[in-house]
């Protein structure tokens, strides 16, 4: 006997579920740049600065993104050949005394800063020249200290292998020297609990060698490989939208805060060359060892072509409107009861219009209004009665009149009102080896699968029969020393013979999830054919009672 032949009796079909992966939406927030580089988000003018017209750095290396998207020059800085990676400093991260609004570059010379201040008016070129000879460029990475535990100073890393960490005064102070290209680089608050051994490190990625560089504050330092070639690291900020270079496209590229509900404070890894994904990667500390996970690009997402420097925003560029469902994200059903949530899609920017749309709704699903539908706010209710088991995601996409998007992904588990169970009832007869026996390796819940066994009551091949049907009976005959359990006289009753080898039966099931079989009980009792059983040659198992459910 076999799974299509038990299916047969009871004449149920395994039907496909819906699943759907939700990923991150990147959306382009402006015009193309002319190979842009580095980014970071400008406090004074509520925008984000970034280096472009790499690299011959004309007519400017710097460039303000405004409100709308498009981008004016900063600051009289030009000329500079090299990559441009920068850092700028916020009022809410400054402990160390900086200036805020101030740009931090390098300028192509081996270890020279650039400092960028009056709000671009003046720039001082080179601020910082770090001491010796062959110290590499700063096309590694410039970070301010945000956790305090540097002080709040410029920390800096550099193609020769080399990180320091440089005062308001413009004193560097040398930390170490890996020998190796790093780039990329973040300071972590000193929470163990939060971030076990990156706790109050610094961290550098060395993309060539695949590893992610940890140095403490004395120079000591180690390093993990995760599988990552690490092209930029940030802390996920709660409430900031990401935003990040795509030099691929020349483009830039924004995901908003709710892409990473949940994940706040976690550190996120950038690969230049996304290799299939979307090239970010969520590093956090789970307790007892260092995790990575990969974001997806969800489909609609503008594309990825090689990602340069992120940074994560709070403003700067028209705002992403709101995706908000009631009362939750993940929802529970029962089959044949109906469930409903709102969605709701609002701009902050009043004159905008918002639009929700979705992916594709379970069968028998509505939307009141039926999508897409516009206003600001706009909200749309979901309606449904479910007919099956199994996890259905719906995906709902807002979209303001600049086009920028936000996600939210609903996800629904729909269980029977009836829990699985299964047990043996009535008595058997024994064959040569004992009474056989019939019975499932778990509960039938649907939706699953577990194995039906039957134990051999001979030791030898013979001739089996299973009765399955859908009423349990006590039925005796004067000439069969063993009672029937499964009353043959009712309409789904179905009797099945095979070989059952000397070890026994064992039988995978795969239990569908059509939400009708919920409640249903199937009764089963398997007839061997037994010499040692006596002048009435067969041995009898109990009777199986299965109700399939959750």
């Amino acid at each position: 006997m076999n799974l299509k032949l038990l299916g047969r009796l009871v004449l149920i079909l395994c039907l496909p579920q819906t699943m759907f992966a939700q990923g991150i939406v990147f959306t382009q927030l402006s015009t193309p740049f002319n190979n842009p580089i580095g980014v970071d988000y400008h406090e004074p003018t509520n925008s984000v600065i970034l280096s472009a017209n790499y690299s011959g750095g004309l007519p400017s290396n710097l460039e303000r993104v405004q409100f709308d998207g498009s981008h004016v020059q900063y600051s009289g800085l030009a000329g500079l050949t090299d990559e441009l990676k920068i850092a700028t400093v916020r009022s809410a991260f400054n402990p160390g005394g900086f200036v805020v609004g101030d740009v931090f570059s390098g300028n192509g010379q081996d270890g020279q800063i650039v400092r960028v201040t009056d709000g671009g008016a003046t720039v001082v070129n080179p601020w910082v020249s770090l001491p010796g000879a062959g110290n590499g460029l700063m096309r590694g990475s410039l970070y301010i200290d945000r956790t305090g535990v540097y002080g709040g100073d410029l920390i800096v890393c550099t193609t020769g292998g080399e990180v320091w960490r440089i005062n308001a005064a413009g004193t560097p102070s040398f930390i170490a020297d890996v020998n190796t290209h790093l780039e990329g680089l973040c300071t972590i608050p000193n929470d163990p609990v939060k971030y076990g051994p990156l706790a109050g490190r610094i961290l550098a990625g060395a993309e060539a060698q695949g590893r992610l560089y940890s140095f403490d504050a004395a120079g000591g330092f180690t390093f993990y490989t995760l599988g990552i070639d690490v092209e930029d690291i940030d802390i996920i900020m709660p409430n900031e939208a990401f935003i990040g270079v795509n030099f691929g496209t020349g483009k830039l590229l924004a995901a908003p805060a709710t892409a990473f509900a949940g994940m706040e404070g976690d550190i996120l890894l950038t690969q230049e060359f996304p290799s299939g994904g979307s090239g970010l990667h969520r590093l956090f500390w789970n307790g007892t060892a260092l995790q990575t996970t990969q974001f997806t690009a969800a489909a609609g997402s503008a594309p990825v072509g090689q990602w340069e420097h992120v940074t994560f925003a709070p403003a700067g560029i028209a705002p992403f409107p709101n995706c908000v469902v009631s009362p939750s994200n993940t929802l529970s059903a029962t089959v044949g009861s109906p469930i409903s949530f709102t969605v709701t899609g609002l701009d902050v920017v009043l004159l905008d219009q918002v639009t929700i749309s979705s992916s594709a709704l379970p069968s028998g699903a509505t939307m009141s209004p039926t999508l897409p539908a516009t206003g600001n706010p706009v909200v749309a209710t979901f309606n449904w009665v479910p007919t099956d088991v199994g996890v259905y995601s719906v995906l709902f996409t807002v979209t303001d009149t600049a086009l920028l998007q936000s996600v939210c992904n609903v996800t629904i588990t729909v269980t029977c009102p009836t829990p699985a169970a299964y047990s043996n009832y009535g008595v058997g007869s024994a064959g040569t080896l004992g009474v056989p026996s019939i019975t499932l390796t778990g509960p039938p819940v649907l939706g699953s699968s577990v194995d039906l066994l039957v134990s051999n009551s001979w030791g030898a091949s013979n001739v089996t029969c299973i009765l399955v049907g859908s009423a349990p009976a006590a039925l005796t005959y004067p000439s069969v020393p063993a009672t029937i359990l499964v009353d043959p006289a009712a309409p789904s009753t179905q009797m099945f013979d095979f070989l059952l080898p000397p070890s026994g039966l064992v039988a995978p099931f795969d239990l569908p999830s059509i939400g009708s079989l919920c409640g249903v009980t199937l009764y089963l009792q398997a007839i061997q054919y037994d010499p040692g059983s006596g002048a009435f040659p067969y041995a009898f198992t109990q009777g199986l009672a299965m109700t399939l459910g959750s």
